[in-house]
């Protein structure tokens, strides 16, 4: 009986070493005899991380500038609104005081028209400046821009 247990033991161990032969073939094929990345491979990861960084930076700078545009153009539009509130709660006349702009923004003389007895239409035109960059030129332009808002006033 033992002479049957040891040629299987035996067999066993054979089988063990052909699978060891063949992981070891097969992890020397998919390993092949280069051990780490060549310099064209890494020259060509660094270039395509560059690429994209790039137009990364290039995406939120764009997308800041929109951004503080929008903004001045909602302060824009706040103060005309203040002023126009201020307007309405004057007394009715053909000429209105203005009120304080902040630093950057103008209020231009309010504009009355008479459109029948008692009953005016009010225009407040708010002025300010965005500074674009040019990317063609590389360089910044300032763009004056109106925030224009039209009411209506009824008299006492």
């Amino acid at each position: 009986m033992k002479s049957a247990q040891d040629a299987v033991s035996i067999r066993r161990g054979a089988m063990k070493a052909r699978v060891l032969t063949v992981n070891r073939r097969a992890r020397r094929f998919l390993r092949g005899r280069s051990r780490g990345f060549s310099l064209i491979e890494v020259v060509i990861a660094m270039l395509l991380l560059g690429i994209i960084g790039v137009s990364v930076l290039t995406s939120l700078s764009y997308a800041l500038g929109i951004l503080i545009a929008v903004d001045r153009e909602a302060t824009a539009e706040s103060i005309a609104r203040s002023q126009m509130e201020y307007v309405k709660s004057q007394p009715y006349g053909d000429e209105y005081l203005l009120i304080t702009a902040p630093q950057g923004y103008e209020i231009a003389p309010v504009a009355v028209e008479q459109i029948e007895d008692g009953l005016q239409k009010i225009t407040v035109t708010v002025t300010y400046t965005v500074i674009r960059y040019n990317i063609t030129t590389g360089g910044s332009e300032m763009i004056q821009k109106d925030f224009v808002l039209e009411d209506y006033k009824r008299g006492s």
